[in-house]
């Protein structure tokens, strides 16, 4: 929708900021759970983008909650935990994440 494409044209233009406020109005003004997941994690993406990792993994964290009864996000969360963590230069725990994920799926 329109306010998607213009968050991702603040996101291509390096305007972290007025992207998230954009992804803000579809969390805030247009409520539906598949856009609302998309724009969480685009809000999400935009913090690691700006080097605040730590910040991101603990709202890719409070997400697993929110969407705990849907094994594909869930996947995809602890996906993206784990790159994070590979971003911020921390094996260890990007593999103790997708050891969880692999425990959870069993």
């Amino acid at each position: 929708d329109i306010y998607q494409n213009i968050a991702q044209t603040y996101q291509e233009m390096n305007k972290p900021e007025e992207a998230k406020n954009i992804y803000q109005i579809i969390l805030d003004k247009y409520p539906n759970p598949d856009r609302d997941y998309g724009a969480k994690m685009n809000i999400i993406s935009l913090k690691r983008q700006q080097n605040k990792r730590e910040e991101a993994i603990k709202y890719y964290q409070a997400l697993l909650g929110q969407y705990a009864n849907s094994p594909e996000r869930n996947a995809d969360i602890y996906q993206n935990i784990a790159q994070t963590y590979q971003e911020m230069n921390k094996p260890e725990e990007a593999e103790k994440i997708l050891e969880e994920f692999k425990k959870l799926r069993k």
